[in-house]
């Protein structure tokens, strides 16, 4: 099976978004074959989006199932399914060797749990009909295991973690190779964050014992996948040497058996600095005097809110408190605006802490307790908040940018002249790509300029100088 070198990564895609429905459309269409998605990804959504995509274009006759490779995971127990599998426990039917990693995020690879995702799985993709199958079926960061048995005490010794660690997934192989002689899927293999670290860390993965356990089970084993990040600042996989007694790399082992190589985070580095998107950040014409401006007067909508407006309504204490202490937004960005690490840490504030909240409120100001001119104040309040915070982003995105240009700078010293137009996102997934032994890089494109970004890139001939410029990163980046 060799699919294109750029798949369709489908993290935070969900079949309730047209555009990502689109997306996958296009991609599909214009030569990327391979999809990636996961149970866990949209609690679902995402497998449901793959086969609504998948079925349609074979309705229209433009595909067949043959011309898409579906890759899907399983291990996680989130969602729907954490409460499923609280449900179990509660009625003293638990499924077995679940890894309750904490309060809300429990993880399993064991055969019971495997064939009900397997169920829902199938389900969802639309491939549950007679012929339906899943070309690749992965554990999903199955090192879970590794730091909820260090949390909890269990196995005491280290070589007993190992041992159960390695048990389990000895015992999900023997499933998954009864699953690839009944048809249900062709090759299976590991996702895992760990296959590319120091072989010192704790919940490190070793490829050469899973290839190990695979030919136990059968010399004409299926595990022929594995799916770990790299990108141009996580260079682990082709520079960490963690396998072999330490004397080769991940990439070194996987081309020597012949295993087909799955990247993600491509774009998303984490790094000692933190998290480092690797793009282009499009930019407005805002000034850092624009957005004290807006601050100002942003901070003033919001205490004429809380002291004026709502002083007019007979709210209960409590939910008055409650109520003042989420209508803080502008408040809280003059205290931190420039305390932010990166754009990514203000995205990650932005999505996680304002949206939330600016969802609560904007509901409940629009829930009928308050007459029209406070609804109104509100609404001209929550337009001056999202322009404020559009101005901070714009501040982030210019930082970012001159941080990414150093990189940029370094790559182009290693490309050819006609390459340097690419976006940074191009460059990150061509080199990538160039890797000897990578097969496939995924990409979340979920808008259609993405995807034909991605596939534009297809049409590129490989760099013959990956490892320099992977070198020269290391050495200069981090430095």
């Amino acid at each position: 099976m060799k699919p294109a070198d750029i798949g369709f990564g489908c993290y935070r895609i969900d079949y309730r978004v047209e555009e990502h429905y689109k997306s996958l459309y296009k991609a599909i269409l214009g030569g990327i074959a391979l999809i990636d998605t996961s149970a866990n990804y949209s609690d679902g959504g995402s497998e449901i989006l793959v086969g609504n995509v998948i079925t349609d274009l074979i309705n229209e006759n433009k595909i067949t199932r043959k011309d898409v490779i579906i890759v899907t995971k399983a291990g996680y127990i989130q969602g729907k399914n954490f409460k499923f599998a609280m449900d179990k426990k509660k009625s003293g039917n638990p499924y077995p060797d679940v890894v309750e990693y904490s309060g809300n995020l429990w993880h399993c690879i064991n055969p019971i749990f495997l064939e009900d995702q397997f169920k829902l799985q199938l389900e969802r993709l639309k491939q549950n009909n007679a012929g339906g199958y899943i070309d690749v079926y992965l554990l999903h960061n199955p090192e879970y295991f590794f730091g909820w048995a260090k949390n909890n005490n269990e196995y005491i010794a280290e070589e007993n973690v190992q041992k159960e660690f390695y048990s389990r997934i000895k015992k999900a192989f023997v499933f998954l190779e009864e699953k690839v002689r009944s048809g249900i899927i062709k090759y299976y293999g590991i996702s895992s964050n760990t296959f590319p670290v120091n072989s010192k860390i704790y919940d490190f993965v070793s490829l050469e014992k899973i290839i190990q356990i695979a030919n136990e089970i059968s010399p004409e084993n299926h595990f022929n996948y594995v799916q770990l990040p790299f990108n141009l600042l996580e260079s682990g996989a082709m520079l960490e040497k963690n396998q072999r007694k330490n004397f080769a790399s991940v990439l070194d082992i996987t081309r020597k058996n012949n295993i087909f190589v799955l990247v993600n985070r491509p774009l998303n580095s984490i790094t000692p600095k933190g998290l480092i998107r690797l793009a282009d950040f499009s930019v407005e014409d805002y000034s850092v005097s624009d957005f004290q401006n807006q601050l100002s007067l942003t901070i003033d909508l919001e205490n004429d809110l809380i002291n004026r407006e709502l002083e007019q309504f007979n709210i209960e204490e409590n939910s008055r408190t409650k109520l003042n202490a989420i209508l803080q937004i502008a408040n809280l960005i003059k205290e931190n605006w420039n305390n932010f690490t990166s754009i990514e840490h203000l995205n990650d504030v932005i999505e996680n802490y304002f949206i939330p909240r600016i969802n609560y409120l904007t509901d409940l100001f629009h829930s009928g307790q308050f007459d029209s001119d406070t609804e109104d104040y509100f609404d001209n309040y929550m337009f001056e908040l999202k322009k404020l915070i559009r101005i901070l982003t714009n501040i982030y995105k210019i930082k970012a940018n001159k941080r990414n240009n150093s990189i940029k700078s370094i790559v182009d010293s290693h490309l050819k002249k006609d390459l340097h137009g690419l976006t940074l996102s191009q460059k990150a997934v061509h080199i990538l790509r160039s890797v000897e032994g990578v097969g496939c890089v995924l990409v979340g494109a979920k808008k259609q300029n993405y995807v034909e970004e991605m596939i534009n890139i297809m049409k590129v001939n490989r760099v013959t100088n990956p490892l320099k410029i992977f070198k020269k990163l290391q050495k200069d980046i981090f430095k």
